[in-house]
């Protein structure tokens, strides 16, 4: 499998601020003042330059010998020293203080979010731990940095994710290690996911160099691939499989030049055989028709852009789909529907490296499901894992094993996913073929429980046409003829893999 690869600068430390010598500052009613420090001018949410510092009206929790903690706020801010002041009581020493007070859900354990909200060249809510006897406090980083500075002309980024082979958000356990702090996967927990997504209040232009910040927990990653969504949802991607080391309290630098930011219209990132020499991604949603023109639908859990039970989804079977249906939101590529034989061979023959963290199985190719749109219906259909799979949720979530490649025994017994879930598997470069229903002699039916998608092989003499039907008590991988001119199916286009 061809690679893309990482051009990462070399690692930089995140240098230690000297700390001040200030006088106890004596209890204020009954919430004391704490006089803060940071461990590094590169670790905290106002940037100048490379240089970052409190900035007023932080949040930071902190624990003491109440039974609650305490909410404060930075005041007084001079670069890397601050004042915290609340009108809450933490109690009495010792103290545990976690910044930014959101990820603090017990004094020894953070829950790092999965949706890092990022302010325009700023690092924001960049996790730091402080331990001490007294309200002289010093911040120190448990994680670590990565900092991306992209550049092309015309394009704005509205959002980036990140993916990997390690729990990246959820619930971490910290150990404050002597003012050497680490944080570790919480194993008692189950809100945990390998899908960290970078969002933005707007689009954010990179015509000139920009860089995005985001931080990760500390260790080594063996596969880690970037998404960026340009303003209109297309997506480039750079993926690496030869391991990625981020060490606490530095700050990793990709830098990514615009001879190589091609963002492709219209298709999905996952990739699939659909023959021994043959790789395909995707179209990023189902051919549904809006006056007389096509387009893919935005979302993979709709038939078409409003999901109604219209006909708008259903087509008649062409010699060549691409061609008799021209996609208006699919750039310039060269996009065909998959024949019998490579439905068969991406269902039924290709080889899957379907990793779960604890094991790897090379024959789960599909799953029948449901996935709870963003309306809050659940949406039955098939859930198709890429060539190179990473499961990016709890193992708790995973489904019994018989339950890959089987038959639909009713869509009751099939497993669930949240909204949530999808949109990490989804980012894992899963691929979801809904429920369509079928149109015959004009008449639409069975848009809930059936899906039923042309292939590219007609059968000329009988006038007929193959299509591929997943349903109750049949198999996702069944063909049947059709009659290409009383039948409609729903159309998923595939282009060649870059």
């Amino acid at each position: 499998m061809k690679k893309t690869a990482f051009y990462f600068i070399a690692l930089a430390c995140l240098g230690v601020a000297a700390v001040s010598c200030s006088k106890e500052e004596p209890n204020n009613g009954n919430a004391p003042k704490f006089k803060v420090t940071l461990e590094s001018t590169d670790a905290k949410t106002t940037l100048t330059g490379e240089n970052l510092a409190w900035t007023t009206g932080d949040q930071v929790a902190i624990f003491g010998t109440a039974a609650a903690p305490a909410t404060y706020s930075a005041t007084e801010v001079n670069g890397v020293y601050a004042t915290l002041v609340s009108e809450q009581n933490p109690g009495d020493a010792p103290y545990t203080a976690i910044y930014p007070a959101s990820i603090a859900t017990s004094a020894t354990t953070v829950t790092l979010p999965a949706e890092q909200h990022s302010v325009s060249g700023e690092l924001t809510g960049f996790p730091m731990i402080a331990q001490g006897a007294s309200t002289t406090l010093n911040f120190y980083n448990p994680c670590s940095v990565l900092r991306i500075t992209m550049t092309k002309a015309n394009t704005s980024i509205s959002k980036i994710q990140i993916v990997t082979d390690q729990y990246i958000n959820g619930d971490f356990t910290i150990d404050y290690n002597d003012a050497e702090p680490t944080i570790a996967y919480n194993s008692a927990s189950a809100n945990h996911a390998k899908v960290t997504t970078l969002t933005f209040d707007n689009p954010v232009d990179i015509s000139q160099p920009h860089a995005f910040y985001a931080y990760l927990p500390t260790g080594t990653y063996n596969y880690f691939m970037i998404k960026f969504y340009d303003a209109d949802g297309n997506i480039f991607t750079r993926t690496t499989t030869d391991g990625i080391t981020f060490p606490r309290s530095r700050y990793l630098r990709l830098n990514i030049g615009a001879n190589v930011i091609h963002f492709n219209p219209g298709d999905l990132t996952g990739k699939f055989s659909v023959s021994s020499t043959q790789q395909v991604t995707f179209s990023k949603g189902n051919l549904y028709k809006s006056g007389s023109s096509y387009y893919f639908a935005d979302v993979q859990t709709n038939r078409s852009s409003a999901n109604s039970g219209s006909l708008d989804h259903l087509f008649e079977w062409k010699s060549n789909m691409a061609t008799s249906y021209p996609v208006q939101n699919g750039g310039s590529s060269a996009w065909f529907v998959p024949t019998e034989a490579q439905w068969q061979y991406m269902m039924q023959t290709r080889t899957v490296s379907f990793n779960t963290g604890t094991s790897t199985y090379a024959n789960r190719r599909y799953l029948a499901a449901k996935v709870t749109n963003s309306s809050g219906s659940n949406v039955c259909g098939v859930i198709l894992f890429p060539d190179l799979f990473y499961w990016p949720l709890e193992q708790a979530k995973l489904p019994v094993s018989n339950k890959f490649g089987r038959v639909v025994l009713h869509w009751n017994q099939v497993p669930i996913f949240t909204n949530a879930d999808w949109r990490s598997l989804e980012a894992a470069g899963c691929v979801f073929l809904p429920v369509t229903g079928k149109r015959e002699l004009g008449s639409g039916s069975e848009y809930t429980i059936s899906g039923y998608y042309w292939t590219a092989t007609g059968v000329p003499r009988d006038n007929e046409a193959k299509s591929m039907r997943f349903t109750s008590n049949s198999y996702v991988y069944y063909y049947q003829n059709g009659r290409i001119d009383v039948w409609g199916c729903a159309i998923r286009m595939v282009k060649n893999a870059q």
